[in-house]
């Protein structure tokens, strides 16, 4: 017989016993409860009888010496002989609660998000190392890896039903949560525990608390390569703003920049617009004073960049190196760009006419195509790399 403790007996705590009771009949019993208020435990073990009737009551094996109160009534449940330990406190205690659990090697699910801030996520990490030294089962309240349906989407995602994911789009809109009435003579600690969501320190915010399934989601279709960056934007302009209220925004934008598992991806010329955007600041408009124009002056820099020049030159501006190192989804367009040219016979100029692969490109500034082009166009319609004789190749 598997006993279970449950650790926050809120609305989430009571539906992640309820949960488990219900994972395997005849083998899983609830045996105790832990919460800073004993209204939570009387309406966790209130809503629990009337979800399991009475054909299920034998699960509920919770007694008075099996309900643990005060902010140091995880421990007690902890040293309590259960086997497994749920964690649906407010999200401000749970780095505490899991190393806990881990120092007494018990096996544990952690609702989401396992930590409001850095400290507290580089100690839940700790408490996994300890876990997985202890051979202890860890699962983690991502809902929706164990939905039926994502799980069979995202399986033909990642085996490429729709090609390599290139960005990935998410919102999460919910309506306000209405601040719990303070009752007479708590403080504010106790009315902030109470009625935690709206405080910063004890949910770390809607896109740390419930947005976090949508970052989650986005996670799972890069295959949980973690992001490199993010920056983002958001305010408050729909919260009232009294002290009930607490301190979180109320809307949020991110944008998350993944460096993918590299897949193998032609050599193609940069965007000449991204060169244009990373070396305007060393570039005249018009004509500079060799009579040559702002386009042939951009295509000097991808050539170079690519080594296609023929006069000798091995000079790469830096900018232009990074723009082809580190802008796949660039090159994925320009791949595109190029397949589809080739089946009209030729590439596109810079103003959008189709030109054969020996035409001359420019507006004004004949030039012959570069050493090496042929070969380079051909690569990006196979999907390969080609390699150009006597030219080197910095991708």
């Amino acid at each position: 017989m598997l006993k279970v403790g449950l650790i926050g007996c809120g609305g989430r705590g009571t539906g992640a016993a309820l949960q488990a009771l219900s994972a395997e009949k005849g083998t899983v019993v609830l045996t105790a409860l832990a919460d800073p208020f004993q209204e939570r435990i009387d309406a966790c073990l209130k809503g629990l009888r009337e979800a399991l009737g009475e054909a299920g009551k034998d699960r509920l094996r919770v007694t008075p010496e099996g309900c643990f109160t005060g902010f140091d009534g995880y421990r007690k449940l902890i040293a309590s002989g259960v086997d497994v330990v749920l964690l649906a406190s407010p999200p401000h205690f749970r780095p505490q609660h899991l190393s806990a659990v881990a120092e007494a090697g018990l096996h544990s699910f952690c609702e989401k998000p396992v930590a409001v801030d850095a400290p507290g996520y580089r100690s839940v990490m700790e408490s996994v190392k300890v876990l997985q030294a202890k051979k202890k089962s860890l699962v983690g309240g991502f809902c929706w890896r164990y939905n039926v349906r994502n799980r069979a989407l995202y399986e033909r995602v990642l085996s490429g039903a729709i090609g390599e994911v290139q960005a990935v789009y998410s919102t999460y809109l919910t309506g306000p949560l209405a601040p719990k009435a303070r009752r007479g003579g708590e403080s504010d600690l106790e009315y902030q525990v109470r009625n935690w969501f709206p405080f910063l320190w004890m949910s770390g915010d809607h896109l740390v608390e419930q947005a976090v399934h949508s970052i989650d989601k986005q996670q799972w279709a890069f295959r949980d390569v973690p992001p490199v960056s993010a920056v983002a934007i958001g305010g408050r302009v729909a919260r009232g703003s009294g002290p009930e209220e607490g301190n979180i925004w109320d809307h949020f934008s991110v944008h998350l920049r993944v460096r993918r598992r590299p897949a193998r991806l032609p050599h193609l010329p940069p965007d000449p617009g991204l060169l244009e955007r990373q070396h305007r600041p060393h570039l005249r408009h018009g004509r500079h004073r060799q009579g040559r124009g702002l386009d042939a002056q951009l295509r000097d820099l991808g050539q170079a960049a690519l080594g296609l020049r023929g006069r000798g030159q091995r000079h790469v501006p830096a900018g232009a190196r990074r723009a082809v190192r580190l802008d796949p989804l660039r090159q994925a367009d320009q791949r595109r760009r190029v397949a589809g040219a080739q089946q009209h016979g030729g590439d596109h100029g810079p103003h959008g006419r189709v030109h054969g692969p020996d035409d001359h490109l420019g507006d004004g500034d004949a030039e012959p195509a570069a050493p090496g082009a042929r070969e380079l166009r051909a690569a990006g319609a196979a999907g390969r790399p080609a390699a150009v004789p006597g030219k080197t190749q910095f991708l």
